[in-house]
C-alpha cells in the first residue's frame, strides 16, 4: 500500500513538472518567435516577437529578430527600424549592425552598408556573417567606387579561417575573380560546390554552378545594387534563418544565402529553401570583355541567441544604509535632539525609483517561484503585476530598488555579466505600501498573511526612521497603474495605499 502511494506521489510530481515546463515555454515569446522564424512563418514570428516586446519593452534580442522577420519579407523599411531600436538599446550589439547593413545593401545604400559591416567587426572580431556579407560587396560592386577586391579577398579568407562552409568559400572565390585569380576562384567555387553535395544540399547546386561556370569563362561577378533595389522582388529569392541553439551565449543565427535576378543577361536563381524554379539563363559572354553581371548573392542576418530567461540569480542591490544613531544629550532631553536625528535619517533613506527587470510571466506562481528562489540566493527580488493592452495580466520579476540612474546602471552591468537575457532598468517610483511602517518583529506575520491571499511582498525602511519597516508590492510608472492592486488588496481585506518608493 506504501508503495503503491509513493509511486501515485512520484507521478503527481512528474505531472506538476511537465505542466510547469510547458507553461515555462509557452510564455517564452522570444523562444517561440525563434521557432517561428525558422519554419519560415514570419508574420506569426513578427507577432510573437512583438508580443514579447510588449512584454520586456527594452527586448533588444526580440527587436534583432523581429527586424530578421521582416527583412526576410522584404520590408526592409520596418527591418531598419527594428534593427536602429536595438542599437539604441544595446549599442555594442554586432548582429544588430550585421543585419542593418543586409538591410542597406537591399535597398542599394552600399556605404551604409559597408560602415555597418565595419562597425559589426569593430565590436565582434569573430562574426563570420559581417566578414562574409562586406566580402561580397566589394567583390561583385558594378560601383567601382564601392568595389575593392584585394580588401574582399583579406576579409573572405578571415571569414573561411573561421568557418569553411559554402558561403565563406563562395565569398572567397568571388573575391579571387575580382583581383582577375581566375584558377584560384574556380578552384575554391568547386570545393565549396563539392562540400554542398557531401553536405545533401543540393537544391542550391545550380547558382554556385553559374558562380564557377562565369569564373572558367574569366568573368567575375558585376552587381548593380542600386538598380536591382528598384525592382519589386518578383525575382529576389527569399532567405531563411536557419535554427540555432538557444544555449550558446557568443553563437548567431544566419539566414540562408540566396542569389537574386537582376535584369538580362545576368541569369535567375532559385529560393534558398529549395523551391523549383524554371531553368537558369546562362550569362552573356562577351568577346571584348572578361566581365559579366551574375547572380547577386544576399548578405547573411544574423541573429544573436538568447540565454536562460530567469537565471537563478541576480545581481545584489545594495542595502539602504542605515541611519546614524542620534546623539543624546546627557542633561537636557527636553530639547529633542530626535529632530536633527529624524532629519538625518531622511536624507540617508532616499527615495528609490529604479529598479530592473529580468523576466516576466504570465502565471503568477511562476513569478513568485523565480523572485523567491532569487532571495533565497540573496538577491532583493520582487514581482509586480501588469496590464498590458491585448496581453491581458502579465507578473514582471524586478531586482532590487535604486536611487540613481547610475547606480541602476552598474547593478545592471552586474546582471549581464552574470549571463541574464533580459537586463532592463526601468523607473518605477511608485509602490504599493500595506499599513504604516512597523517595527521589524511584526512584519513577519503581515507578509505570512499576504502571501496566504497570492500576493509577494518585500521591505524597505521607513523614510522617516529606518528602525521601522514598510511591506511592499509591486512597482509602478505611475499612479494610475498601481490604482488596480489597490482595488484588490482591499478586496482582500488589507489596509492599501500608493507610495513612493
Amino acid at each position: 500500500m506504501r508503495s503503491i502511494k509513493l509511486i501515485l506521489a512520484i507521478i503527481a510530481i512528474a505531472v506538476c513538472l511537465i505542466n510547469s515546463g510547458a507553461q515555462a515555454q509557452d510564455e517564452d515569446w522570444h523562444t517561440k518567435g525563434r521557432k517561428l522564424l525558422s519554419q519560415h512563418r514570419y508574420d506569426e514570428a513578427i507577432e510573437a516577437f512583438s508580443t514579447a516586446i510588449d512584454i520586456i519593452p527594452r527586448d533588444y534580442q526580440s527587436y534583432n529578430f523581429r527586424g530578421v522577420a521582416y527583412a526576410l519579407k522584404k520590408d526592409f523599411d520596418k527591418a531598419m527600424a527594428d534593427y536602429n531600436k536595438a542599437i539604441d538599446i544595446r549599442p555594442r550589439y554586432a548582429e544588430a549592425y550585421n543585419n542593418r547593413g543586409f538591410a542597406h545593401t537591399q535597398t542599394g545604400n552600399l556605404k551604409a552598408a559597408l560602415n555597418d559591416y565595419t562597425r559589426a567587426l569593430e565590436i565582434n572580431p569573430f562574426l563570420v556573417d559581417a566578414y562574409n556579407n562586406k566580402a561580397w560587396v566589394l567583390a561583385t560592386a558594378s560601383d567601382q567606387r564601392i568595389r575593392n577586391g584585394g580588401e574582399a579577398v583579406r576579409l573572405a579568407k578571415k571569414a573561411v579561417e573561421l568557418k569553411a562552409d559554402i558561403n565563406s568559400m563562395d565569398a572567397l572565390a568571388a573575391a579571387h575573380a575580382a583581383v582577375g585569380n581566375f584558377d584560384t576562384a574556380v578552384d575554391v567555387q568547386r570545393k565549396a560546390i563539392q562540400k554542398l553535395m557531401l553536405e545533401n544540399k543540393t537544391a542550391d547546386v545550380h547558382k554556385y554552378l553559374l558562380h564557377l561556370k562565369s569564373y572558367r569563362a574569366q568573368q567575375a561577378l558585376l552587381i548593380d545594387y542600386s538598380a536591382r533595389a528598384k525592382i519589386t522582388g518578383s525575382q529576389t529569392a527569399k532567405a531563411s534563418p536557419k535554427s540555432s541553439t538557444p544555449k550558446t551565449p557568443a553563437s548567431t543565427d544566419k539566414a540562408l544565402k540566396t542569389a537574386s535576378a537582376k535584369n538580362p543577361p545576368k541569369p535567375k536563381t532559385a529560393p534558398a529553401s529549395g523551391k523549383k524554379q524554371s531553368k537558369p539563363t546562362q550569362p552573356a559572354v562577351s568577346a571584348k570583355s572578361k566581365k559579366t553581371v551574375a547572380t547577386a548573392k544576399k548578405p547573411t542576418p544574423a541573429a544573436a541567441s538568447q540565454d536562460k530567461i530567469a537565471p537563478t540569480r541576480a545581481a545584489k542591490a545594495a542595502p539602504p544604509a542605515k541611519a546614524q544613531k542620534k546623539p543624546v544629550a546627557a542633561r537636557k532631553p527636553e530639547p529633542v535632539v530626535a529632530a536633527p536625528a529624524r532629519k538625518t535619517a531622511a536624507t540617508v533613506v532616499k527615495p528609490l525609483p529604479y529598479t530592473i527587470q529580468i523576466s516576466s510571466f504570465r502565471d503568477p506562481q511562476q513569478s513568485i517561484q523565480v523572485a523567491r528562489k532569487l532571495n533565497t540566493n540573496g538577491d532583493p527580488a520582487f514581482t509586480s503585476p501588469v496590464d498590458i493592452s491585448g496581453k491581458g495580466r502579465w507578473y514582471r520579476v524586478f531586482v532590487g530598488n535604486y536611487t540613481s540612474l547610475a547606480e541602476a546602471r552598474s547593478a545592471a552591468d552586474e546582471l549581464k555579466r552574470r549571463k541574464f537575457r533580459y537586463v532592463n532598468i526601468a523607473k518605477k517610483p511608485y509602490t504599493v505600501q500595506i499599513g504604516k511602517p512597523i517595527p521589524r518583529n511584526k512584519v513577519r506575520q503581515i507578509q505570512t498573511d499576504l502571501k496566504a491571499k497570492g500576493y509577494f511582498s518585500y521591505q524597505l525602511p521607513s523614510k522617516t526612521d529606518p528602525n521601522q519597516i514598510r511591506i511592499l508590492i509591486g512597482a509602478f510608472a505611475n499612479k494610475k497603474a498601481a490604482a488596480g492592486l489597490v482595488r484588490q488588496l482591499t478586496t482582500d481585506g488589507f489596509n492599501p495605499e500608493i507610495a513612493i518608493k
